[in-house]
């Protein structure tokens, strides 16, 4: 399990060469993140401690942002975006929500309007399942319609990057709609192929954070 392989570990000396990590925007693939319990975080994560598994690059008109892979200890997997020139900024969280589910929490009708570039639909949640408690607001008005964005399936933190397509990056089209309150958002991510990713997106102060682990 992820703590018995971190705490098992944990008798190396303050001179070991360990990373001192004081933001998530530090996180490398094998450090961990303990979030504390406080009502921004969703309740399935209040408390408890987190890897980081990969960490790709989003690359927006505003800059670039870190997108972490998150596993809890039982195997539930999450993300978390960073902004990586600022120690102490907010950080999303987020959890995908697959194609029935969407189906089950908002109206199809509705859902589907965040294509339709003449209007900016209004999504009403219909009803919140168990794995979703505290990912989701009551209602969101879409803020961003088929925009364009590019994903760098690395971490680009000390590159420069383009703002074209000519770098191993992957083009795709978005929509984004925010929640009554601030803190929720519905992201929708359409990629070349057509496939589809929604999530459920839930920002979060830095000081949210318990600890962070650097990895062995």
């Amino acid at each position: 399990m992820i703590l018995r392989k971190f705490f098992g570990g944990k008798k190396e000396t303050k001179n070991s060469g360990k990373r001192n990590l004081v933001s998530v925007c530090q996180l490398l693939p094998g450090d961990l993140v303990t979030f504390k319990h406080r009502q921004v975080i969703p309740p399935a994560l209040q408390g408890s401690t987190l890897e980081i598994t990969t960490v790709g690059t989003y690359q927006y008109d505003d800059g670039q942002y870190l997108e972490l892979s998150l596993v809890s200890e039982n195997k539930t997997k999450y993300l978390m975006g960073v902004d990586p020139q600022d120690i102490h900024a907010d950080f999303d969280l987020s959890i995908s929500i697959p194609r029935n589910d969407v189906l089950t929490i908002f109206d199809a009708d509705d859902f589907s309007d965040l294509w339709d570039e003449d209007i900016f639909s209004e999504l009403v949640t219909q009803r919140t399942p168990s794995l979703y408690e505290g990912w989701l607001d009551e209602k969101y008005v879409q803020t961003i319609c088929n925009s364009t964005g590019y994903f760098h399936n690395r971490d680009c933190r000390n590159e420069q990057l383009s703002v074209y397509e000519d770098d191993g990056s992957e083009e795709f089209r978005y929509h984004e709609a925010q929640g009554i309150n601030d803190s929720f958002t519905i992201t929708v991510e359409v990629w070349g192929d057509g496939e589809t990713d929604v999530t459920a997106d839930v920002t979060c102060p830095s000081n949210t954070i318990e600890n962070l682990w650097p990895g062995n």
